[in-house]
């Protein structure tokens, strides 16, 4: 899970808030909605020209709606927290994984569900790098608690993800045979984290 910093809200949101009496989510043009996921991705969650899901940390194809793509994502959903549907403080932009993310998230959310924005991700979760799972941190022990429901709620664990973590845990351990490591950021694709844990 990515860790974003917010930037400030676009102009053209704050200006669609402040003319429209009747301002929301729903009811934002097509454009401006891409306008919006634009801004965020490349404001907060992009490194080195590539952008990446705020949850799975997967590259993501900003301005694609298909498979490959992303959507505006509402940390708290749209359909039970009406009154923060325009809080650019509550969006993210997630990738389109039906099996994970915020497809997966859709309306359902718990208070302290830990989020990119609001949580520091590292304080909470580690790396397995034999199994590729994303792990409570030591201490961390109730699979009632927060971590784990956030984790079970977002999918991070699925099958394709896990795998495209080995993968990517497999050729960081190749490349550090023969690389410094400020030099293998640059060719990996994907989950930065990841490659920050390893490269700590």
């Amino acid at each position: 899970m990515l860790d974003i910093k917010k930037a400030d809200p676009p102009d053209f949101l704050l200006e669609f808030i402040e003319e429209k009496s009747n301002a929301s989510y729903k009811n934002m043009r097509g454009d401006m909605r891409k306008d919006l996921r634009h801004y965020i991705a490349y404001n907060e969650q992009c490194k080195s020209s590539r952008c990446f899901c705020a949850y799975c940390e997967r590259e993501i194809v900003v301005n694609s709606d298909n498979a490959n793509g992303s959507h505006i994502e509402h940390i708290k959903p749209q359909s039970r927290f009406p009154e923060d549907d325009l809080d650019y403080d509550n969006m993210i932009v997630s990738c389109n994984a039906k099996e994970s993310c915020g497809i997966r998230k859709g309306s359902h959310y718990f208070e302290g569900f830990i989020d990119p924005v609001n949580f520091s991700p590292d304080v909470f979760f580690i790396y397995d790098l034999m199994t590729g799972e994303i792990i409570p941190k030591e201490g961390i022990k109730d699979s009632n608690t927060p971590a784990y429901k956030s984790l079970d709620l977002l999918g991070l664990n699925s099958v394709r993800l896990t795998d495209a973590r080995k993968r990517v845990i497999v050729e960081i351990d190749n490349l550090l045979k023969f690389m410094k490591k400020e030099d293998i950021r640059h060719f990996l694709k994907q989950f930065p984290s990841l490659l920050d844990y390893m490269l700590k």
